[in-house]
């Protein structure tokens, strides 16, 4: 009869471990379950950031190719990127000979023909004769309105 108790109570005790097993794996799922929304909610959240948009001017006062004393001013792009602008442009010696140019000014202007803005372009010594070099200038100005752009050297 003592064994029967025992078995009796060693089968309530499995039964009680079998069903604590079921309710921590309902009470982990749900944890888990939880944890994974919260995931999910902070990628969604972190890939919603305020992007700024990306625009370019392209008004051909401003991306044509320009000439002063034998150096060529093109592939230029007027990038702009929320309220900050980023004038790059290449300049070429086309000359048959170097040319020392230590920083290049540049007047961005509107439809009025009004400088609305200068820049530098930092070239900072010899363009060899057929070399070139790239420039950039940024601005914490929004320039897609800038209607043209003219360049002046200071050697």
């Amino acid at each position: 009869m003592k064994m029967d108790v025992i078995k009796d109570k060693i089968l309530d005790i499995k039964e009680k471990i079998v069903s604590l097993s079921k309710k921590q794996k309902i009470i982990g799922g749900v944890v888990i379950g939880v944890i994974i929304l919260l995931l999910i909610i902070l990628i969604i959240k972190l890939n919603k950031k305020d992007v700024e948009p990306i625009s370019y001017n392209t008004n051909p006062g401003v991306v044509s190719v320009k000439y002063l004393y034998g150096l060529k001013f093109d592939n230029t792009s007027l990038k702009i990127v929320g309220d900050t602008s980023t004038l790059t442009t290449t300049v070429t010696n086309s000359t048959k000979k170097d040319i020392k140019v230590r920083l290049i000014s540049i007047s961005a202007k509107d439809s009025n023909g009004k400088v609305v803005t200068e820049l530098s372009g930092y070239v900072g010594g010899v363009i060899p004769k057929k070399g070139s070099r790239v420039i950039s200038s940024s601005i914490d100005m929004n320039l897609k309105d800038i209607d043209s752009i003219d360049y002046y050297l200071e050697k």
